[in-house]
């Protein structure tokens, strides 16, 4: 501002405020430090309501007219302006005529006497109440609006087009996990943030409307917060102003975080999927069950008859080894039997407390034969795992299912197939991920993973891999990972899919933790007592006459009398009439007129101390389910053999 102007003649400067003061709205004012005269020029009482006699004319006056709150203020500075040589600017309240208090702003400037000191000091007064009222209304209305964008949730942006720069609201800074003004952007560094896959959609909704097209409604993309993870937005924003030729010179906008919304949604998605995939099992498993149930009656027909001849004929008889074959061929359909129960979730046989690192460890050297030979089998077997309750035949086909699809994955050349157990804690999040048929509750899993290096699956291959029948492979059943969904879901478990085209394929099955200690899992050897034979009555109530008829004749040669009856209501009937003669019921389990557990139920209230075994082509855990406390001795799975008769009715007459 320069140098402060020296003294000169008063009356002159008198003159030149009053001629000044009739062409301004300001007030101007001259204060004479020596003797603390203070003199006004300009319209006082359209300022504030006084006269010129009346306003204060002196420093100390004018004081008393200012607001207490800013009295120290501009007190002190009276006593630092008598020796200070530098403009002042002051902004305080004083005293309208009203009782009001009016908003002014004070400039002065200091004339210098011979010695260098202010010997008077010039300046002028503006009243900017209205200016301050308005700036109130606005910083309140600003709060307001971000108290609004608060509660909403919204975070806010106003870009300067023209050099770049952005401000944001604290709400969008908290929404990508910065503190307040820890985030400063520009347009550069706003699209660096944004997701590699959504910036290309981004960058042509803005260039349309920046070139003048009509702003976008909403757009949805992601974006990277502080700590790396991607955050889901939804943006509406506009340009608010542009030059004269229609390019943009500020655009604003407000962002909300919908990260949540967003995944509600896909697990809405995996949810309804999981259910339509569950519908879909749940109607196959019904139809598959019920194939294998009725079909493993017509193979006690065939593998029984089978054995019955073999036994009849002579060592060098000419159809022995086409009766073989037939032997073979039917217990080749009740092991396809055994899958399609599998996948059902009925094919839990013989449950106990299974170690499965010590199974696959048990496996080495079969799954190491099984496998293509240009194939690197890794084991990775995990320490100290829980035990899970399940049925250890099943699970060795889960294993051998998996590393046969692994390997032929690998279409003939070299890759690598791993092995892997261990055991882990699951929560809700990570279980939503995986295939399971009911809800699974969080807690302690041993898990089993087998995973390949060879070609992966596509998106539309993975959703149809657990379809019984479907088969990427020029020959084969199909039934597979159809089975091992099945075992899996039988036995309360879940299992997790990942592949890619090119990048291999990983399976992980999470079977929840027992409570037993684990059992040795080694395969039982059978063929004990060959040549026992039993006696007594025996009542065989079955509705297929192939079973009634293989049966008769299959408990005839182990030395007992047969009493057959066709159905529930026949076998109650027949049971009154012979109960002091008969030892043993074989009932089966799914019959017309009355079911096995009805007829089983009537024949209890007759006799108390009848044995009764339970047939079914089910497994034994869904069969024997309805029967628990009411004094079943017993369960044989169909379809009958010789072996296996012999073997359950040696082991019920050796209890009695």
């Amino acid at each position: 501002m320069g140098d402060p102007p020296l003294e000169e003649d008063p009356a002159r400067i008198t003159e030149r405020f009053r001629i000044a003061a009739e062409v301004t709205s300001d007030l101007i004012y001259e204060w004479e430090v020596a003797t603390d005269d203070l003199e006004w020029f300009g319209d006082v009482d359209a300022a504030l309501g006084y006269t010129l006699e009346t306003i204060p004319r002196t420093i100390a006056g004018w004081v008393a007219l200012i607001h207490p709150e800013d009295v120290p203020l501009l007190g002190d500075a009276v006593e630092h302006h008598r020796t200070s040589t530098e403009p002042i600017s002051y902004l305080y309240r004083v005293r309208h005529a009203d009782g009001t208090w009016r908003w002014w702003e004070d400039h002065g400037m200091p004339v210098l006497g011979k010695g260098g000191l202010p010997v008077r000091w010039i300046g002028t007064c503006r009243d900017i109440t209205d200016a301050k009222i308005a700036e109130e209304v606005l910083r309140q209305s600003e709060a307001r609006m971000e108290m609004v964008m608060r509660a909403a949730r919204l975070g806010t942006w106003e870009w300067d087009v023209r050099c770049g720069r952005a401000r944001i609201n604290d709400r969008l800074a908290e929404i990508l996990g910065y503190a307040p003004g820890e985030l400063s952007l520009d347009g550069k560094a706003w699209f660096a943030m944004i997701h590699p896959d959504d910036v290309e959609e981004v960058r042509r909704v803005q260039k349309e409307h920046f070139r003048g097209g009509p702003p976008p409604e909403q757009i949805q993309y992601r974006l990277r917060s502080k700590t790396g993870e991607w955050v889901w937005v939804l943006e509406s924003g506009r340009v608010t102003a542009r030059d004269e030729e229609g390019k943009p010179l500020i655009a604003a906008g407000a962002i909300l975080d919908v990260s949540e919304r967003i995944r509600a949604h896909e697990k809405q998605e995996r949810l309804q999927a999981q259910i339509q995939q569950a519908q879909k099992t749940e109607s196959l498993g019904i139809l598959a069950g019920g194939v294998a149930h009725d079909f493993n009656n017509m193979l006690t027909g065939m593998l029984g008859g089978a054995e019955l001849a073999l036994m009849d004929l002579g060592d060098d008889a000419s159809v022995r080894e086409h009766l073989e074959h037939v032997r073979a061929t039917a217990q080749q359909a009740s092991e396809l039997c055994r899958q399609l129960l599998a996948y059902s979730g009925k094919g839990r046989f013989v449950v106990q407390a299974v170690d499965i690192s010590r199974l696959v460890e048990d496996m080495r050297h079969l799954l190491e034969v099984s496998v293509s030979k240009n194939a690197n089998l890794r084991f990775e077997a995990g320490r100290d795992l829980p035990p899970v309750e399940a049925d250890a035949s099943q699970l060795r086909q889960i294993v051998l299912n998996l590393v046969i699809n692994a390997s032929e994955a690998l279409e003939g050349h070299g890759g690598t197939i791993s092995i892997a157990t261990g055991k882990m804690e699951c929560d809700e999040r990570h279980l939503a991920a995986v295939w399971h048929e009911e809800q699974l509750p969080p807690g302690e899993f041993a898990w089993l993973e087998v995973s390949d290096t060879g070609t992966g699956m596509d998106a539309d291959t993975r959703t149809r891999i657990f379809d019984p029948f479907f088969s990427t492979k020029f020959a084969g059943r199909g039934l597979g990972l159809a089975a091992t969904l099945g075992i899996v879901r039988g036995h309360g478990g879940a299992i997790k899919v990942c592949s890619e085209p090119g990048q291999g394929s990983t399976f992980k099955i999470l079977l929840p933790a027992g409570t037993r200690s684990a059992a040795a899992v080694m395969p039982t050897s059978g063929g004990e007592g060959s040549g026992w034979r039993g006696s007594g009555t025996v009542l065989l109530v079955d509705d297929e006459q192939a079973v009634r008829q293989v049966g008769t004749r299959m408990l005839e040669r182990l030395g007992y009398t047969v009493l057959a009856a066709r159905d529930g209501r026949e076998g109650v009937d027949t049971f009154a009439l012979h109960a002091d003669d008969i030892d043993l019921v074989l009932l089966d389990m799914t019959m017309p007129r009355l079911s096995g557990e009805e007829a089983f139920q009537e024949i209890r209230r007759m006799s108390s101390e009848v044995r009764v075994v339970l047939m079914s082509g089910y497994n034994e855990q869904d069969a024997v389910r309805r029967f628990s406390g009411q004094g079943l001795a017993g369960f044989i799975q169909k379809p009958l053999s010789m072996d296996l008769l012999r073997e359950k009715l040696r082991a019920e007459a050796e209890r009695v």
